[in-house]
């Protein structure tokens, strides 16, 4: 089994059992599903920082667009915001994946897009000629 990645995992998956459904996934499904792609592209992020980053930075634009609606007296009650806590807890459901693909995924893809902390493109890799 592998080790937590983060508090969630440690927390509330305590035997693994999440850890290690998303590892047998990656190994059977999603590999069979990578090995049918003519082509791979990556976007990759800076960091897991920027994933949390860019993520409130979402929260904070959907806030907005929330307060908006409610101004035009428009019924807001199915739109939810999360807080920070909330986007801590959201990302780390996804944390294992994001670290494994940016630990893999630039030697693998056939373009990797190197995105900078203004989710600029800021260097661009061909690990494939055509």
């Amino acid at each position: 089994m592998s080790e937590p990645v983060n508090s969630l995992e440690r927390d509330e998956d305590a035997e693994g059992i999440w850890r290690c459904y998303a590892n047998e996934q990656l190994k059977g499904p999603y590999s069979e599903l990578f090995a049918r792609l003519d082509l791979l592209i990556m976007l990759q992020v800076p960091s897991m920082q920027a994933v949390f980053e860019w993520r409130s930075l979402q929260e904070k634009k959907l806030a907005d667009r929330v307060q908006y609606i409610h101004d035009q007296q428009q019924s807001t009650d199915h739109l939810r915001i999360m807080n920070e806590q909330q986007i801590v807890r959201f990302i780390q459901h996804y944390e294992r994946l994001t670290r494994a693909m940016l630990q893999q995924m630039p030697a693998e893809a056939d373009l990797v897009l190197k995105l900078n902390q203004n989710h600029k493109i800021e260097q661009i890799v061909i690990n494939r000629q055509s």
